[in-house]
C-alpha cells in the first residue's frame, strides 16, 4: 500500500512529465510530389524535404502557471493533512501513554488495599484512623472503579 507521501511524488512526477511532453514537439517536414501537391509528415520523404521551424509555446503561459499553482495548492493540501495527520497519532500515543500510567496506579492502589491488614485515612493533621469493615469494602470498590475506568475491564 502507498503512502500518501508517495502517491503526492508519484502524481507531481506523472504531471510534470504530461506537460513536458505537451510542451515538446516533434520535428515536422514539409515536401512537394511530383504533382506539386504540399505535404506535412514527421518524417522526411525525399532529398526535397525541409524541416519546419515550429516556435515552442511558453513554459511561462497563463496555462502552465495556472497548472503549477493548482499542483502546488494540492501538494500543500497533502503536506497539512499529512501533518494533521502526524499530529493526531501523537495526539493518541501521549492518550495512551498517560492512560497506562493511570492503569498501572490503579492497579497498584487497588493492590495495596487489597494486601494490607489494616486501612486508614490521615486527616490533615496527621491524625491516622483505621477503617472498619464497611469503609474498607467501600475504598475497595472505589480502588476497583479507578482500575475499571483505567484499565478496562478488568
Amino acid at each position: 500500500m502507498m503512502t500518501f507521501s508517495l502517491r503526492a511524488i508519484l502524481f507531481y512526477i506523472i504531471l510534470s512529465i504530461s506537460y513536458i511532453q505537451s510542451v515538446q514537439a516533434d520535428k515536422i517536414y514539409t515536401w512537394q510530389d511530383e504533382n506539386g501537391n504540399t505535404h506535412f509528415g514527421d518524417k522526411p520523404a525525399g532529398e526535397s524535404a525541409s524541416e519546419i521551424k515550429i516556435k515552442p509555446t511558453s513554459i511561462g503561459g497563463t496555462d502552465g502557471q495556472e497548472r503549477l499553482a493548482r499542483t502546488q495548492k494540492y501538494l500543500d493540501a497533502l503536506s497539512e493533512d499529512r501533518e494533521e495527520r502526524k499530529q493526531a497519532r501523537e495526539k493518541a500515543a501521549t492518550e495512551k501513554k498517560q492512560r497506562a500510567e493511570k492503569c498501572a496506579a490503579a492497579k497498584k492502589s487497588q493492590q495495596e488495599i487489597s494486601d494490607a491488614q489494616f486501612v486508614y485515612t490521615e486527616s490533615e493533621s496527621g491524625e491516622k484512623t483505621i477503617l472498619d469493615f464497611e469503609q474498607r469494602a467501600a475504598a475497595e470498590q472505589r480502588a476497583a472503579n479507578k482500575v475499571r475506568e483505567f484499565c478496562g475491564k478488568n
